[in-house]
């Protein structure tokens, strides 16, 4: 059961003031505005078919956007042929063949940061950077489509790939975004995967130890003796002093 709300003033350093309403639960902590909840119960209901598999459904949807990353990079370089044979602007000549090189770092890098190092910090950059190139793709199909000199239905092939990669990019942003928890790993998780072998190595050896010491302890009541067990200084595992 909630609280009322309470109405805080904030007085900035330029003398203005904001009202901040915030709502309590009993325990005194803040919960969620209404519009917040709001906008998380929208992307609840949008991606409500993807709740079942979040990270398979991330994956999923990387690897469309990595078909139309490849077919970005393969049309820009036509675009640039076909603006160089038709002596068209040379900013749009390297701004086509520039995007296409940084769609194709894009690809690499967001399926190394999903499949390898998801940590918190490189999936907030990886966002940052979808958000950045999504925008930019809108900015180029503005410059490509009224774009007169050259062959203007290869300008329209490229500008449309430049708006669908656009809608696709903002697409799967939401959906990292909304599922970012699902895959958030710790760093320390990420660095156990990429040394798990020496970890299993050393459970191994400390179960084999203890095996060996729990057999000891067996034999000594074989033998009508009492076991006499110790620890060692920085270790949980115990061991029969002879």
């Amino acid at each position: 059961m909630m609280t009322p709300k309470d109405n805080t003033t904030n007085t900035t350093n330029d003398g203005t003031t904001t009202n901040i309403t915030t709502v309590n639960d009993d325990d005194g902590g803040i919960l969620p505005s209404s519009a917040q909840q709001k906008g998380e119960s929208i992307m609840s209901r949008v991606f409500a078919s993807c709740s079942d598999d979040p990270k398979g459904s991330v994956h999923r949807a990387w690897g469309v956007s990595l078909i139309f990353l490849v077919l970005y990079f393969i049309l820009a370089i036509v675009e640039m042929l076909n603006l160089q044979s038709h002596g068209g602007s040379r900013a749009l000549i390297i701004g086509a063949i520039w995007t296409g090189f940084l769609h194709l770092i894009l690809a690499i890098l967001g399926t190394f940061i999903l499949k390898r190092f998801p940590t918190s910090f490189a999936l907030g950059f990886f966002i940052g950077i979808l958000l950045v190139v999504a925008n930019q793709n809108l900015i180029l199909f503005g410059v490509f489509h009224g774009y007169a000199f050259g062959n203007l239905q290869t300008h329209h092939i490229f500008s449309s790939m430049c708006f669908t990669l656009s809608i696709i990019l903002f697409f799967f942003t939401a959906l990292l975004v909304h599922f970012r928890q699902d895959l958030v790993v710790a760093p320390i998780d990420v660095k156990g995967t990429s040394m798990g072998g020496g970890g299993r190595r050393s459970g191994g050896t400390s179960s084999h130890r203890q095996t060996q010491q729990q057999q000891q302890i067996l034999e000594d009541s074989d033998m009508g003796t009492e076991p006499s067990i110790t620890t060692t200084e920085g270790s949980a595992y115990p061991y029969v002093r002879a």
